[in-house]
């Protein structure tokens, strides 16, 4: 791949960057200076003491005052300054200002652009080069000039203009900056969706669009972006392309790749800013200082007034403990106003940190370290924190602590995102050592927890943090998200009814947990409601997108869901459990060869992806291609690191064969790679009892119960247990259980009543049948269960027409014939009776009734 050059003209931003350097400051004549008014420190001090009873504080008011001294510094140097103006000492040597100035952050251009009716080709490419012009100036101020440009040149030309790719591009840069991040990133991704296809031909788009998936945190998508055009491309490239796939490596923790990528970036001549932060960023994780610090050297030959430069530089001077350079790089930062950067501000804010906590001012120190991770909480100042030693000011160091413990916490989450279940709970427990009382130390360990399916553990520690955080978002809707998978519908109401007051600012939060509750609840008219709330109000949400494009699917709605569907798949082209649904709808709507091939199509994206093969493996089987079948088991069954979709395949193959030992086999395979699945759990625990393994199912059921004693017919299957065996009293105490937990499940009404049955209480059994039947009109088993109360309550018209509406629901139950030959043969009406035994026999062949039916029949006729 021959990665494309882009000349950098630097002559337009040299002279801006010569008059910046005719303002430098000289700390240490100031310090020198200051020391000659050292008699004065007394009076100011109570100068100070008057002034500070007055004072408010501003978040970005900067002031270098320390406890003792401030107010005589600011004096002193105002002196300084007033005297060096006055008799115009302005050589390097003397021109200093010793206070800092209030920084004033400037919120990001981001804008939609609209299409102009009339093109303006010229004028589109006159504002083009004056974007370029301020983008290679790369500082924040410029690029947010640049992005101004970009959008109006995009507004007078919106096709075939190389303004629209840098206006993604730049926005995607400057989206950390945002205030309003949800509503900015939703109007990068309009733009993202309309030049969709041009990232897989034109670098400059793949690049952007690669950037913004980097920028909302899809670092699987942005390397698939890169990959996806590299492959159609295999000639030219940009360095700004390569430097966005090496972020992304690195973030994903691919190191290997991430290493081919710097050398070919650092083989670059020329390099621009972009590029120089990505191979930095890689050699800082590296721990190579040799390279650090000759890039670092290279990027401020080219920009020495550079914030994010000088930022590094200031990194590197606190870790070797240089404060007096660290102290320099401090007032040249303020002097450039940080550049208005908000995430240059919240690290320039721990260095300034950093310098006090080295001088023993702990407030001060604590103060800036709080300002900055309110402002920009980034695994990297993060890191910075955990370094510095215990600190005898209590809050600075439980700081510290706490720092140390986002370390961990911060990996283990990306392991938890990459399916690494073990590590990421390794790290939590390290972040909890150190921190055990942190919340969202706590609220992860929690995740952890319900990942692993115990969920009563997790649910037991979120009712704790919330009893002692109650006004906490985060908590009350984690709590809610826990209650909402254990099936406790009552207790979401009322959490839900609290959330609804609170919300606020984050009421996506509320609509998307409404509609999870909906869903879990099976009211999918209101499941559909919420969603379609909850994407107006966080957009770029994909998984409330894909839960309605399945809604959409589920009501026949093709159109809606498969517009819908794709718009989970642009917003997470790396997701392939999007792909795949595509492809079942294919095979609905067309034929499974049209699902084969679309999925085909997906693997060259995915090589050797497991759940892609196994759905393609099912197709083929389903289709009658079982030769390819085998060849897609046998290519499965070689991956060296057996996957939970494989055994899925597997199950799903024997279940279509009606091979039940071979469905119970893999289950159990499955389980022991996937511990938590409840699901397969609770199917393998049906399997066992309908097959009679009453002990073997009891220790699946048990199981379940230490994880989720409230899981959908869980107290069912055990209270059915007790009942084959004729433990009515214990089955019935669990069954109750059950319908106090699911109110809304009819299992529980059913074999609550066949427990009545038994015990010859047809009133009470009626009741239960009944309720089943107020729930879900046409269930089978209710209706019959209603036929045989009547039946054998000589209410034999009603026991009749129940077993009829039996019938006209399900004809193919053979039960149903056989019970309603009962009801004729009770009657005394032979040939209706014989009419039914006859259907029943012919469904049911090898019944156990077969000969003394037969026997019936030859009688009677």
């Amino acid at each position: 791949i021959v990665i494309e050059e882009i000349p950098t003209d630097y002559e337009n931003e040299a002279t801006q960057m010569l008059n910046l350097s005719e303002v430098r400051k000289d700390l240490q004549n100031a310090i020198e200076i200051e020391k000659e008014f050292n008699e004065e420190e007394e009076k100011i001090r109570v100068v100070r003491k008057k002034k500070k009873e007055g004072k408010k504080n501003s978040e970005h008011e900067e002031d270098d005052e320390d406890e003792e001294g401030g107010l005589r510094k600011k004096v002193v140097v105002a002196f300084i300054v007033f005297f060096i103006v006055w008799f115009g000492f302005f050589d390097e040597e003397k021109k200093v200002k010793g206070s800092l100035e209030k920084i004033k952050l400037v919120e990001p251009y981001i804008v939609f652009p609209s299409r102009f009716d009339v093109e303006d080709k010229a004028k589109a490419l006159d504002l083009y080069k004056k974007g370029v012009l301020e983008y290679r100036k790369f500082k924040y101020e410029n690029l947010n000039k640049a992005a101004k440009y970009y959008f109006s040149s995009t507004e007078n030309q919106f096709e075939n203009n190389p303004a629209a790719a840098k206006l993604i591009f730049l926005y995607s840069h400057n989206l950390r900056d945002s205030s309003d991040r949800k509503n900015d990133a939703n109007s990068i991704f309009k733009l993202v969706q309309i030049f969709e296809n041009e990232g897989y031909k034109d670098p400059h788009f793949a690049s952007a669009i690669s950037y913004f998936y980097y920028s909302v945190g899809k670092y699987e998508a942005a390397i698939k972006t890169f990959d996806k055009y590299i492959t159609l491309n295999q000639k030219v490239a940009t360095p700004e392309l390569f430097a966005v796939r090496l972020l992304a490596l690195i973030k994903a923790g691919d190191l290997g790749k991430a290493l081919k990528t710097s050398k070919k970036l650092a083989s670059i001549k020329n390099k621009d800013l972009f590029t120089i932060q990505a191979l930095y960023r890689f050699y800082k994780l590296q721990v190579q200082q040799d390279k650090m610090n000759s890039l670092l050297k290279e990027g401020l030959n080219i920009y020495p007034d550079n914030a994010y430069l000088l930022l590094e530089q200031g990194v590197l001077m606190v870790e070797r403990e240089n404060y007096k350079e660290v102290k320099k790089i401090v007032y040249k930062l303020n002097s450039l106003n940080v550049e208005g950067s908000k995430t240059y501000y919240s690290k320039y804010l721990v260095i300034k940190g950093m310098y006090h906590a080295y001088n023993k001012k702990i407030k001060l120190a604590t103060r800036e370290f709080k300002k900055s991770l309110k402002l920009y909480p980034s695994i990297e100042l993060i890191s910075m924190l955990a370094l510095l030693n215990d600190a005898t000011d209590l809050e600075t160091n439980q700081l510290i602590l706490n720092s140390r413990a986002q370390k961990h916490l911060y990996s283990g989450k990306n392991f938890l995102k990459n399916g690494n279940l073990n590590s990421a709970f390794k790290e939590g427990l390290k972040a909890s050592n150190i921190a055990s009382d942190m919340i969202e130390v706590r609220l992860f360990m929690a995740e952890l927890q319900m990942k692993r399916g115990y969920i009563k553990d997790a649910i037991t520690q979120l009712e704790s943090l919330y009893k002692e955080n109650a006004s906490s978002i985060d908590i009350l809707f984690s709590l809610i998200d826990a209650y909402t998978e254990a099936y406790k519908f009552r207790k979401v109401e009322g959490l839900l009814t609290a959330a609804q007051g609170i919300a606020g600012e984050q009421d996506y939060k509320f609509f998307s947990a409404k509609a999870k509750y909906s869903l879990y609840k099976g009211d999918l008219n209101s499941a559909s409601g919420w969603l379609q709330r909850a994407i107006n109000a966080d957009p770029l949400n994909d998984k409330n997108v894909f839960e309605l494009a399945k809604l959409y699917i589920k009501y026949h709605d093709y159109s809606k869901g498969k517009l819908t569907l794709k718009k989970a798949m642009t917003l997470d082209p790396a997701n392939v459990d999007y792909r795949i649904y595509y492809a079942k709808i294919l095979y609905e709507l067309e034929t499974s060869n049209a699902a084969i091939g679309y999925l085909y199509d997906v693997l060259k994206d995915f090589p050797d992806n497991p759940k892609i093969l196994s759905e393609i493996g099912i197709y083929f089987y389903r289709s009658g291609q079982l030769k390819k079948y085998k060849n897609i088991k046998e290519k499965l069954l070689s991956i060296p690191e057996k996957d939970v979709s494989l055994f899925k395949f597997l199950i799903e193959t024997a279940r279509l064969d009606d091979d039940i030992e071979k469905v119970i086999s893999y289950s159990i395979d499955l389980l022991e790679l996937d511990p938590g699945n409840l699901a397969v759990r609770m199917e393998l625990a049906s399997i066992l009892i309908n097959l009679q393994r009453y002990k073997k199912a009891k220790k699946q059921i048990d199981m379940i119960n230490d994880r989720l004693d409230s899981y959908p017919r869980l107290q069912f299957l055990n209270a059915k247990l007790y009942y084959l065996v004729d433990d009515l009293d214990k089955s019935k105490m669990l069954v109750k259980k059950e319908i106090e937990e699911n109110p809304t499940v009819i299992d529980g009404y059913i074999l609550l009543a066949d427990i009545y049955i038994k015990e010859k209480d047809l009133l009470s059994a009626r009741k239960q049948y009944m309720k089943a039947v107020q729930l879900k009109p046409n269930n089978v088993d209710a209706i019959m269960g209603i036929a045989f109360v009547a039946l054998n309550s000589d209410q034999y018209d009603m026991a009749l027409d129940q077993y009829q509406k039996a019938i006209e629901i399900d004809p193919n139950r053979a039960e149903t014939y056989k019970l309603l030959g009962d009801a004729y043969r009770k009657l005394g009406q032979s040939q209706y009776a014989i009419k039914n035994y006859k259907h029943f026999l012919e469904l049911s062949p090898n019944s156990k009734y077969k000969n003394g039916i037969q026997t019936y029949i030859r009688t009677m006729q």
